[in-house]
């Protein structure tokens, strides 16, 4: 009997120790719960704008500048294959002044065309549907982020841009996004992810597809698009 109870006390003392790990365990798992926190960051798509008819009129005055610099530049050379050029120099001096002009205002007219191709455009103002003000984070030299509701599985926006910078005419345009919502847990946060983003409404000239880095899952902090107008 004696030997009986001298064997139950370790068996005793292995149960209390495995209580205490599973409590202990389970304490530590229901801390980790408490700490998971929602995200406040919405999710967002960013998009870029082009503005295709300042490209246009840019494309156009690009090619008459490249016409006259060919004139000039065939005049000159005919000059220089003359026997007796000496009457024709003060003509190619003239030419050479007229062709180094129009040779800055060709690289001038380059930049611009660099600059609308990235996206470097007037976005003054980007309105959420229901927002009671205008989102200010805004990148009026690149892309822009456009924050979509994660209430819902609909965002759309209003934008003003302006023309040019020596026009204060500006415009105002809108573009809905249409998504499915999932919801994520990334090192104890809880994060909304809204994915399989496409336009179902605008009043831009238009848009392109949606790209998508990871064509499975296509997340719309991953995904990118193109407005032209």
């Amino acid at each position: 009997m004696v030997q009986s109870l001298l064997f139950l006390r370790p068996m005793r003392k292995a149960g209390y120790i495995g209580i205490f790990i599973f409590l202990t365990v389970m304490g530590v798992i229901s801390c980790v719960d408490d700490n998971i926190q929602p995200e406040e960051a919405e999710p967002y798509i960013s998009v870029k704008f082009i503005n295709n008819r300042s490209l246009d009129t840019l494309n156009v005055l690009l090619a008459a500048i490249k016409a006259d610099i060919a004139v000039i530049t065939k005049r000159i050379t005919a000059i220089d294959a003359m026997t007796d050029k000496t009457p024709f120099l003060a003509e190619k001096d003239s030419l050479n002044k007229v062709k180094a002009s129009l040779t800055t205002e060709q690289t001038e007219v380059n930049n611009k065309i660099n600059k609308l191709k990235k996206g470097y455009v007037k976005l003054t103002t980007l309105q959420s549907l229901g927002g009671s003000s205008p989102i200010t984070k805004l990148d009026s030299t690149g892309t822009n982020e456009f924050p979509l509701n994660s209430n819902a599985t609909k965002s759309r926006f209003f934008t003003t841009i302006r023309l040019s910078d020596d026009n204060l005419e500006s415009r105002l345009d809108t573009i809905e996004f249409e998504y499915t919502l999932d919801t994520l847990f990334v090192e104890n946060t809880i994060r909304i992810s809204a994915q399989w983003p496409k336009v179902t409404y605008y009043s831009f000239d238009s848009v392109s597809n949606i790209s998508c880095k990871d064509s499975i899952t296509c997340t719309s902090n991953d995904a990118s698009l193109t407005i032209y107008y």
